[in-house]
């Protein structure tokens, strides 16, 4: 008989029992504990004060005290680590200089909870049938942005391309027969088409991305070259803004596996970027270094500099830089967007670095290929 109650005790301690089993010390802190009342509270509650695990109205409830005159029995009420209370039927008995609190809920506590439980998942499960329904809609929403979007700016294209032309036409055929002012109207109204053909083109890249279609052509190019070209292609631009565009190379930068003209993409958008945030003698330098098997261009200005409260979403299309554009023209914000997409898309990263008022750099960190 005696062998029984030992083994039925021993599975209360151990924790085999879904029963509450609390071992306290003189101080009421908890010296050991069984599995079923440790993962009930909450892990690790070995050291803890009885105190603590209590709701807050028995907070002062000392059971090391209230056994000095012999067994207690009462209602205890813990925290378990669902942030709930709980109620247990306990009896605490003085051993020495410990005490044992041992005891188990109160089952009409345990259905309530049980049916609270069941009908806070039941209004989970619906508040998540709601929102996949949300992202749904968002998601068709979307798609059909993209593709007017990528629509509208296909329709586009055709007639801008056609104003550029006759515009060149106009300009070469009229060279001799036009005043100076004239002249001036034809190369105002030719860039005004390149402005609005550059701008059409980055809507056309954002549909093709959104909707999954950028694809890479790697090769191995030399980023010398792809710099310079990229530089040559802003230097009108900078020519005009009175800023001057050069680069710098670090140690022995060698051919590396990338989509070029993607590549050359991005550095003239960071590149236009500067410049268009730079001031009449401001210089823009574009950096080149190997790092290990890695590349990393940098784009570098000291111009207006971009707000602390921007740059975190910098790279979300249709965002602004938020500083003063020294051209004076309007941006689309699609520039920076476009050239995270093509950077990722190398599984590569970029980096932004910006103080108000002292100027702005980008760093393109590009992995070798993994084909």
């Amino acid at each position: 008989m005696i062998d029984a109650v030992d083994a039925a005790l021993a599975v209360l301690v151990r924790g085999e029992a879904p029963a509450l089993f609390l071992l306290l010390d003189a101080d009421d802190r908890v010296v050991s504990a069984n599995r079923h009342t440790r993962e009930l509270l909450g892990g690790a509650i070995e050291g803890r004060p009885f105190g603590e695990m209590l709701v807050n109205f028995e907070r002062g409830l000392s059971p090391f005290s209230l056994t000095a005159s012999g067994p207690l029995h009462r209602t205890v009420n813990l925290m378990t680590f669902t942030g709930l209370p709980q109620s247990f039927t306990s009896w605490m008995v003085r051993a020495g200089d410990k005490v044992v609190v041992v005891g188990g809920a109160e089952p009409r506590e345990v259905e309530l909870m049980r049916r609270e439980l069941v009908t806070l998942t039941a209004e989970l499960a619906a508040r998540n049938r709601a929102l996949q329904k949300a992202n749904a809609e968002l998601a068709r929403v979307g798609g059909e942005k993209d593709l007017f979007l990528g629509m509208a700016a296909h329709d586009l294209r055709s007639p801008i391309m056609a104003v550029q032309s006759y515009l060149g036409f106009l300009r070469d055929d009229l060279a001799d027969r036009v005043t100076e002012d004239e002249r001036d109207y034809l190369a105002a109204m030719t860039e005004a088409a390149e402005s609005m053909r550059s701008i059409v083109d980055s809507f056309l890249d954002v549909s093709r991305i959104e909707a999954g279609q950028l694809r890479l052509e790697r090769a191995f190019v030399d980023p010398r070259e792809v710099a310079a070209r990229a530089l040559r292609m802003v230097q009108p631009a900078a020519r005009r803004q009175g800023v001057t565009l050069r680069t710098e190379a670090e140690g022995v930068v060698e051919p590396f596996s990338i989509d070029g003209p993607r590549i050359l993409q991005a550095l003239v958008n960071l590149l236009q970027n500067a410049v268009d945030h730079s001031s009449a003698g401001a210089a823009v330098v574009l950096g080149l270094r190997a790092r290990g098997a890695d590349l990393e261009l940098e784009v570098r200005d000291r111009g207006t500099g971009i707000p602390p409260e921007i740059q975190g979403n910098l790279f979300t299309a249709f965002t602004r830089g938020g500083g003063r554009r020294s051209s004076g023209e309007r941006a689309t914000g699609l520039g920076l967007a476009i050239t995270r997409r093509i950077i990722e898309a190398h599984r590569g990263t970029i980096a932004v670095a910006s103080v108000p008022g002292q100027g702005t750099t980008f760093t393109l960190h590009l992995p070798p290929s993994a084909e």
